[in-house]
């Protein structure tokens, strides 16, 4: 294959690569959008006093979720996962949404959803800046040869 042809295929993928980013980002900020606007009815249904800084216990806060790094072949990839994923094993009681009580409002649950999958797409936009980033490398390596 030649330098113009291989350098025509990385434009195509650079291409395809910030389209499937800026749509990942698109639904980031519609999710946290979604997240913030349940909590603002939680907050309301419930009052102030009820959904607050202070029901979170911080004497006893841990992380729900962490990030792993795996590298591989083709760059480094972000993995969100539970912090109990190797026992198998998921506490009910760490979850941050039952300090709050056992009868929380609807609007609570869809605001800990969307906060959830806010961190999955999280996750995949550093994947995918990672990738984006080593094939404009790849490029621009490309065009410094050929000229």
């Amino acid at each position: 294959m030649n330098a113009d042809a291989e350098l025509n295929l990385l434009s195509l993928e650079i291409l395809r690569l910030m389209d499937e980013y800026i749509t990942l980002q698109k639904n980031l900020e519609s999710r946290m959008n979604h997240g913030y606007l349940h909590l603002t009815k939680a907050r309301y249904i419930m009052g102030e006093k009820h959904l607050s800084s202070t029901q979170i216990p911080y004497n006893e806060l841990t992380a729900t979720t962490k990030s792993f790094r795996d590298s591989n072949d083709d760059g480094t990839t972000f993995r969100i996962g539970d912090e109990n994923t190797k026992s198998g094993i998921q506490n009910i009681t760490k979850r941050p949404i039952n300090w709050f009580g056992l009868l929380t409002p609807q609007s609570l649950k869809s605001a800990d959803v969307s906060f959830s999958k806010s961190i999955q797409l999280a996750g995949d936009l550093a994947s995918l800046s990672v990738k984006l980033q080593k094939s404009i490398q790849k490029f621009e390596g490309l065009l410094e040869k050929q000229a």
